[in-house]
């Protein structure tokens, strides 16, 4: 599917009554309802990966001082995800979709899957992101990474050019070289510029999956409660979606005004661009019965859940009475208390 066409989301949209299932807007499995499982393993889709490594991933190269090694330093490549520690669940999903390599681990209040096993790296991270490719800016780290990990495959990051040519490459890595980094190979970083980071932006969504698993890390859906000369309550209700991501995305964000069929791209600050949708005909016809179909994962299935809630009273007129504006409060409350609590 590579993008929501409104006849596609119609037809989901009859195929799942809002109604039916226990009172919740979409068919939600039991153990996430308002407690996302911690233990339970999910079979994870190939595009949801991706697309939630678009938004969350890392693919880094570190570099450090090791006078055991004859170059002086030594290499090593990680692939990362780091979350909040409420979604450790999500990230132990992640752990199994790679087959359980590689280590969960949560500190402080954040969560880690760390692959640092070069091996590891080489058999099961690249083989996956060669086949279902990344397609925000991130494809270009991707990039850069997989050819320094190339150098280390044949061992080169054990000599002087090798490791050399690394440094180059990692210049553009990421965000860049560290102080003491430059200053140790300062020689080097002089006469040979960056490593270009020029990448062709992809000119569609390439599975529903992917925008899934991009929601579950960079989408925000949100119910807004402002007072209002207007409605006899006193009271406006007002939903959205959005997604938010640096400028250097703008292209990759433009299609998914195409793919949703609906909602606005716009600049929200000097280095920040965003998906948003707000007519709530559009969040009702098209947004969330693709998200029905295709389920974000983590926290942010719960705040889909609550969303979709709200959006069944909005259908239904509810939020113009007393009765229905309480308890869309009350559903907000208790998502604003069930967040603090897994915090």
């Amino acid at each position: 599917m590579n993008r929501a066409s409104t006849s596609n989301i119609q037809s989901l949209n009859r195929v799942s009554d809002l109604r039916k299932v226990n009172s919740y807007p979409f068919k939600v499995p039991g153990t996430f309802i308002r407690n996302y499982s911690t233990t339970r393993v999910m079979s994870l889709h190939p595009w949801f990966v991706t697309g939630f490594t678009d938004a969350e991933g890392c693919f880094w190269i570190g570099v450090r001082n090791d006078p055991r090694n004859k170059t002086g330093w030594c290499v090593q490549a990680f692939f990362q995800i780091a979350l909040h520690k409420k979604d450790v669940a999500l990230l132990n999903n992640i752990q199994s979709y790679f087959g359980g390599i590689g280590t969960v681990a949560v500190r402080g209040e954040r969560c880690y899957f760390i692959v640092s096993s070069l091996k590891q790296i080489i058999k099961v991270i690249i083989p996956h992101f060669d086949a279902h490719p990344l397609i925000t800016n991130k494809l270009v780290d991707y990039r850069l990474w997989k050819s320094i990990i190339s150098i280390m495959e044949a061992k080169r990051h054990l000599t002087v050019e090798g490791l050399n040519e690394i440094i180059r490459m990692k210049s553009s890595l990421n965000l860049g070289l560290s102080d003491e980094i430059q200053d140790a190979f300062a020689e080097t970083l002089s006469t040979n510029p960056n490593q270009e980071r020029s990448w062709n932006p992809a000119e569609s969504i390439p599975h529903g999956m992917w925008m899934a698993g991009f929601t579950s890390g960079e989408g925000s859906f949100f119910v807004n409660i402002f007072k209002s000369t207007h409605h006899r309550v006193g009271y406006q209700v007002r939903l959205g979606f959005e997604i938010a991501q640096h400028i250097r995305d703008e292209l990759t964000m433009a299609t998914f005004t195409s793919f949703f069929n609906c909602g606005i791209i716009s600049r929200y600050s000097e280095d920040m661009v965003k998906y948003r949708c707000t007519k709530f005909s559009d969040l009702n016809i098209l947004i969330i019965p693709f998200f029905k179909e295709y389920l974000p994962l983590g926290n942010k299935l719960l705040d889909f859940e609550d969303f979709g809630k709200v959006a069944l009273l909005l259908e239904n007129k509810a939020h113009l009475t007393e009765e229905g504006l309480n308890s869309i409060r009350k559903i907000k409350a208790v998502a604003c208390l069930m967040n603090s609590l897994r915090k």
